[in-house]
């Protein structure tokens, strides 16, 4: 994948646990940089902790629920 599109980011959403977390860390294996979305800070924390310790690669933690119906102005407020 690395040689395909290059060592930048990649971006899971729901990798807090299971497959999310899953796909997340291969990717880190593969020196992808990540972005890790989902609902809980503290699970997305641990998970980004324990991939820049393992794999050295820059990580992003973003808070956010595709459930919840978000207005523009949230949107915003977020970036």
């Amino acid at each position: 994948l690395g040689k395909r599109y290059g060592h930048n980011w990649a971006v899971i959403t729901g990798a807090s646990d299971g497959i999310g977390k899953g796909f997340a860390i291969e990717l880190a294996r593969r020196r992808f940089k990540v972005g890790l979305i989902g609902r809980n800070k503290s699970k997305l924390e641990e998970v980004a902790n324990e991939i820049a310790e393992k794999f050295n690669v820059e990580t992003q933690v973003v808070v956010f629920d595709f459930n919840t119906h978000y207005t523009q102005e949230k949107i915003q407020e977020l970036q």
